[in-house]
């Protein structure tokens, strides 16, 4: 199975695609003009990539987000840009709604014989590692995005300029880098398809004794290269991210309260509670005991993937 290349193709006389989805994020649809929209099927479920960027509003549902080496669970509303063949994924949006804006102005566009956008080079910099926005910044883009559909071709793309410059100048608390480094998933890496095959098997058995012999007999390599471009592909060890994902899980059965903190370990995928313990305090900061209570303080709902 080859990893999924995300065609994005703009409708015509226009220079980027804004996409729509109201239950189901592969479900979409193209809004084109007023009125008019074209069904489209889209790749959140799939780890994938593509050239043109991202910005993906999620304005409800739950799930877990896979940026670049960055596993973490879906708030909505989120609001998360995301840089050139930065590989990303969606887990357990269902049912979910929100918008995707996509655009493909690469260093050598016309759209940067503008002086006026230089100084968005540094927002283009940053979502290479993918960007999270919140607060008020988060706010002003949702009701802008939430104007566009109702647009035609040339005000629908100055509202895209206001976003950009509302991104540009979001303040530093307003605005998170998701992972820790560039990561960036071209057509022509010839491991792409057997990590994708490995990423999925992973988020779907994650809750069975996996090993990484499992996993690389699976997707038809060597244990040696498949740790190599693994890590070189997704920023982590195969032990690593079978536990973030475990993890991701556990923090929403715990939140939920109906299981004790042994059971959660066990329905994770935990041999043992003491390993439990251990990985989610090194991963958390807290023990899973301490995260039930502050969640419960704060009144945290859990995501249902």
């Amino acid at each position: 199975m080859p990893i999924h290349r995300e065609p994005v193709s703009p409708p015509a006389e226009q220079s980027f695609r804004l996409l729509h989805w109201k239950q189901n994020p592969v479900q979409i649809e193209m809004l084109v003009s007023p009125g008019r929209s074209v069904p489209l099927a889209g790749a959140a479920e799939r780890w994938h990539a593509h050239p043109a960027m991202e910005l993906t509003l999620i304005l409800s549902g739950s799930g877990t987000r896979f940026i670049g080496d960055e596993i973490a669970p879906v708030s909505p509303p989120e609001l998360v840009l995301i840089g050139p063949d930065m590989p990303h994924y969606w887990r357990g949006l269902r049912p979910s709604s929100g918008y995707v804006a996509q655009f493909e102005f690469g260093e050598h566009h016309a759209f940067w014989q503008f002086p006026e956008f230089q100084n968005l080079k540094t927002l283009w910099q940053k979502s290479a590692r993918g960007l999270l926005f919140s607060g008020r910044t988060r706010q002003r883009v949702i009701e802008l995005l939430d104007t566009m559909p109702a647009q035609r071709q040339v005000e629908r793309f100055a509202t895209l300029l206001r976003i950009f410059a509302i991104l540009t100048d979001a303040p530093g608390s307003e605005q998170r880098l998701l992972s820790s480094k560039v990561f960036r998933l071209t057509a022509g890496d010839p491991h792409r398809a057997a990590i994708e095959n490995a990423i999925h098997l992973i988020a779907d058995h994650c809750q069975e004794a996996l090993s990484l012999l499992d996993i690389a007999d699976a997707v038809h390599m060597s244990r040696a290269t498949f740790c190599r471009h693994f890590h070189r592909l997704t920023g982590r060890s195969f032990v690593g991210f079978l536990n973030d994902v475990r993890i991701d899980h556990a923090r929403r059965r715990l939140v939920e309260g109906r299981l004790g903190v042994a059971q959660v370990a066990d329905e994770a995928g935990f041999g043992n509670l003491s390993n439990f313990n251990r990985v989610f305090l090194r991963r958390m900061g807290q023990t899973p005991s301490e995260y039930r209570r502050r969640a419960a303080i704060t009144q945290v709902r859990p995501p249902h993937p």
